[in-house]
């Protein structure tokens, strides 16, 4: 869909993330594509503008 927004972390990093277990319980991982099937549809409109954002270096807005 979008295409990479940045850098990506590796296994070994998301291994190493260390939460605060006081606001966290557990990270996860996810592409844009899989973010989709759970968002409302205004919060993904919202995702993917920020992953264009990122991608162009330029303002984008979420189509709505």
């Amino acid at each position: 869909m979008l295409g990479s927004a940045g850098a990506s972390l590796t296994g070994e990093q998301i291994e190493n993330i260390v939460l605060d277990f006081g606001e966290h319980t557990e990270v996860a991982v996810h592409t844009v594509e899989e973010r989709e099937e759970v968002l409302a549809p205004e919060a993904f409109d919202r995702l993917t503008a920020n992953v264009r954002a990122r991608r162009t270096g330029a303002a984008a807005y979420p189509e709505w």
